[in-house]
């Protein structure tokens, strides 16, 4: 029995998150409509909303742990519509995967990353993940959205670290793949070098008690040293566009990635450095992939057993052995809609 779900972009700007999400008080979802209903409310099919059919009577099972994904610049979808990748990483691990796709050309018709400084004039990228990550809990009460494990390469991988400064109490886990630039914990530099007014920013201070506790990789390829653009390039750039244009990058990511390491150490945060050797920048590589996702794997070997996991989604009709058979969901992209799926096998 295969369905597939799809997952609608959200570009809303996102609010406190309550028991019942912004905007969600009359919801339909897997808590409130009965088994017999759920196709005909279009909570299973292929349709441009977040859905999942869950037993209730399942939900003293630990829930399942949500994995999330995030794109970098080129929003790029080959791991998730790969069934080799992430959708059959969750299929033998037991766990959700939510792939947050944040829209370009919210600052402007040239913008294509502010999401991962988090914030800008118009939206905190965030904030928009949390409040997506409300309307998952409500939608399915039976994944754990309360400490995520997060990953992102590239551009994902700025966001992935900010994230971690913003809201360490919401991880499980990160894990960082070659940010082009960081911001390091500096008093001295403001946003998104450093955090001299990250208070005003953000109305909060950086928590370095809960940063030191979460489980943090950093991961880069030792060829990952070509910077973006010569200088010509962005001598053109700076005629065309001003000052929408940051300064140009001068390290490489490999040594960006030690350059934090080390300042992370010196300040008693200790993260796993990963170096893979004969890669450049390449998101795609197996090796890459095959270090952010393992991570997953060991941090989360103790918090629920895979079989407890993978018995919480999607029963199947008829009893094998006097025990109701359960599958679990994944989620990931779909070439019709240019968002994430959800597959349940």
């Amino acid at each position: 029995m295969r369905f597939l779900f799809a997952t609608a972009l959200l570009v809303a700007l996102a609010a406190a998150l309550g028991s019942i999400p912004t905007g969600m008080k009359k919801a339909l979802t897997t808590n409130n409509v009965p088994k017999g209903y759920l196709s005909s409310v279009s909570l299973v099919g292929t349709f441009p909303m977040s859905v999942l059919q869950a037993d209730q009577r399942f939900f003293s099972i630990p829930k399942l742990p949500l994995l999330v994904d995030i794109h970098g610049i080129g929003r790029t979808t080959t791991r998730y519509l790969n069934d080799h990748q992430l959708p059959s990483f969750a299929r033998k691990h037991g766990c959700a995967i939510l792939t947050p796709v944040f829209p370009a050309g919210i600052e402007g018709p040239n913008d294509i990353g502010s999401f991962k400084e988090m914030y800008s004039d118009f939206f905190r990228s965030d904030l928009v993940l949390l409040s997506i990550l409300g309307e998952v809990g409500y939608r399915w009460p039976a994944i754990d959205i309360d400490k995520v494990y997060l990953m992102g390469y590239s551009a994902g991988g700025q966001f992935a670290h900010r994230f971690l400064y913003l809201h360490p109490d919401r991880l499980a886990a990160v894990s960082i793949g070659a940010p082009g630039s960081v911001t390091f914990l500096d008093d001295l530099q403001s946003w998104p070098d450093g955090i001299s007014d990250f208070k005003s920013i953000f109305g909060t201070d950086v928590d370095m008690g809960k940063v030191k506790e979460v489980p943090i990789q950093l991961v880069v390829g030792n060829r990952d040293r070509v910077l973006h653009g010569n200088p010509a390039y962005w001598r053109w750039l700076e005629r065309m566009l001003g000052d929408e244009v940051q300064e140009p990058r001068e390290v490489n990511r490999l040594d960006t990635v030690k350059s934090l390491h080390e300042s992370w150490d010196a300040l008693g945060i200790k993260a796993e450095l990963e170096i893979i050797r004969g890669v450049g920048h390449n998101e795609s590589n197996a090796d890459i992939y095959d270090t952010m996702t393992g991570f997953w794997q060991a941090t989360s070997r103790n918090i629920t057993k895979i079989e407890d996991r993978r018995r919480v989604w999607e029963y199947v009709c008829g009893d094998h052995g006097g025990e109701r058979q359960i599958r679990y969901g994944t989620l990931r992209p779909t070439l019709a809609t240019p968002i994430v799926t959800i597959d349940d096998i």
